[in-house]
């Protein structure tokens, strides 16, 4: 329920004992926590930007989770954030190596999200910069910058899960088309699967256009049988 009289606290979220709500929750919050431990940089204390959010979390290991953590609703390429790493008690341990404000930032675009390879202990984003990979530790493993131009399609994709052999699924949403990198084991390869997976995604995307001719990138089947329900 809303704010104000009726609050109730959901029996599926248990702390202490107790469903978790009003006058039983976990002192101090993440977002305290992150803040006074400078993750994610230095967050505004204003009440105009204090009206920070969560993302969706990611299970990184059997133990281990990933919260993006965003400083306001409406948060600019210059605002405060973490992707967090927390324990299976919900402890604070770090965060992933930030990919940084300014053009690093993943806030234009909405390029929010981090998908994870639990099996593996890694996580990876995407954004406007370049593809960022991490341990389970949160140390950066490796980042490709769109400046290169082997990497740049990168610019219009956002992450979306993991596939349990560690392949990687990514798509751009205005096209509806996904694309699949399977991630080598020696990461030594990782920029030349990844600039292949681009090249073959772009070839196939331009067969497509000529084939379908989607109309405002709208895949259109005229001849499709109709299913009444």
């Amino acid at each position: 329920m809303g704010r104000g009289r009726g609050i109730t606290a959901p029996p599926h979220t248990i702390h202490d004992g107790a469903p978790a709500g009003p006058g039983n929750r976990p002192t101090p919050s993440l977002l305290t926590e992150v803040r006074e431990r400078g993750c994610g940089g230095v967050w505004s204390l204003s009440p105009r930007r204090a009206d920070f959010h969560y993302e969706a979390y990611r299970v990184l290991a059997e133990d281990r989770f990933v919260i993006p953590l965003f400083e306001s609703p409406r948060p600019d390429r210059w605002s405060s954030y973490s992707y967090a790493l927390i324990d299976d008690r919900g402890t604070l341990l770090g965060e992933l190596e930030s990919p940084g404000r300014g053009d690093s930032s993943p806030i234009p675009g909405e390029h929010y999200a981090v998908v994870t390879d639990p099996a593996r202990g890694r996580a990876y984003h995407v954004n406007r910069s370049g593809l960022y990979m991490w341990d389970a530790d949160g140390r950066l493993l490796a980042r490709l910058p769109t400046t290169e131009k082997a990497y740049k399609g990168l610019r219009h994709l956002k992450p979306m899960a993991c596939a349990p052999d560690g392949t990687l699924i990514l798509i751009r949403p205005e096209h509806g088309l996904m694309l699949d990198i399977e991630i080598p084991d020696d990461l030594a390869d990782l920029g030349p699967v990844v600039a292949e997976a681009l090249a073959d995604h772009n070839r196939r995307r331009n067969r497509l256009k000529k084939e379908w001719k989607p109309i405002d990138w709208r895949w259109v089947e005229d001849e499709a049988p109709l299913a009444h329900l």
